[in-house]
C-alpha cells in the first residue's frame, strides 16, 4: 500500500518441527500522481491549496500529510469520512522569492498513499505603508515595528535605510527566535519644516524573507521655549 522498501521472511514448518525460512525483500515504487497543482503567492502571505479525494469505504479513513518543503503548511493528519468526496486544504505560504517543485502527500495504513505534483511560485511582496510622522525640527518621532519569524530556526535579520538621516532604525542588525516576534524602534527626525519627507526600510533575513515598510514624515516649527528671566549686577557675570 506504501511505496518504499520493505524486509520481511517467509517460513516454512513441517508437522515434526522442521522448518526452512527465507528472508524477503520488497521496493514497492510509489504510485502515479493524482494531478499537477500551480499556486503562486507573494512572500508572506498565504494562498489555500485544495484537493479532493473520496473515501470509498463505510468507516472513516485517516491520513497523513506529509510536505516536501516548509512552504507548504497544514494540517498533520485528516479523517475522509466514508462514502463521500471530501476536501483537503493546506496553505502556500512562501517567504523566499522563487520558483519551487514540491510534492504533497496523503498516507493511509489501509488505503496506501496518495500524492499531488507542486509547482510554486513566490514573488515579492509589496511594501507596507506606514502611518504619517510628524515631529517638531529638533525633535524625534518613534514607530514600534514587530519583526516575525515563522520559521523553524533562528533567523538573523539585517535593517536597511534609504533615507538614513531622516529615517532611522535600532537595533539595525538582531535575531528572532524560531516562531518568535521582535519589537524594533523606527525612529523619524525632520530635516525641514512644512516639507513631506520619504523613504522605505526593509528588514532582511537570508532564511526568514524580506519586509519593507514605506515611511512619510514632515517636520513641524519647534514650539516656543519658556521664557528666563536672567538678572545680572553690572560687571558681573550671571
Amino acid at each position: 500500500l506504501k511505496s518504499g522498501t520493505l524486509w520481511g521472511s517467509i517460513s516454512f514448518v513441517t508437522a515434526d518441527g522442521q522448518y526452512c525460512w527465507y528472508s524477503v525483500e520488497v521496493h514497492a515504487s510509489e504510485p502515479p500522481d493524482m494531478g499537477l497543482i500551480q499556486v503562486s503567492s507573494p512572500i508572506r502571505q498565504a494562498v489555500a491549496i485544495q484537493v479532493t479525494l473520496t473515501n470509498p469505504s463505510d468507516k472513516p479513513l485517516q491520513l497523513r500529510s506529509h510536505y516536501s518543503t516548509q512552504a507548504i503548511v497544514g494540517p498533520a493528519s485528516f479523517v475522509a469520512p466514508p462514502g463521500q468526496p471530501c476536501v483537503f486544504e493546506c496553505y502556500y505560504a512562501p517567504l523566499l522569492v522563487g520558483r519551487e517543485d514540491g510534492r504533497l502527500r496523503l498516507v493511509s495504513e489501509e488505503a496506501g498513499e496518495f500524492w499531488w505534483r507542486v509547482q510554486m511560485e513566490a514573488t515579492p511582496g509589496g511594501p507596507i505603508q506606514l502611518p504619517f510622522f510628524t515631529a517638531q525640527l529638533g525633535c524625534t518621532a518613534t514607530h514600534t515595528l514587530t519583526i516575525s519569524n515563522p520559521t523553524a530556526a533562528e533567523a538573523h535579520f539585517s535593517a536597511s535605510s534609504s533615507n538614513t538621516p531622516r529615517f532611522a532604525v535600532k537595533p539595525s542588525s538582531f535575531s528572532v527566535a524560531a516562531g518568535a516576534n521582535m519589537d524594533v524602534v523606527l525612529e523619524y527626525t525632520p530635516g525641514s519644516v512644512g516639507q513631506q519627507e520619504e523613504g522605505s526600510v526593509s528588514f532582511s533575513s537570508n532564511t526568514a524573507g524580506t519586509v519593507e515598510y514605506i515611511c512619510r514624515g514632515q517636520g513641524e516649527m519647534p514650539a516656543a521655549a519658556e521664557s528666563a528671566t536672567v538678572r545680572s549686577a553690572l560687571d558681573n557675570t550671571s
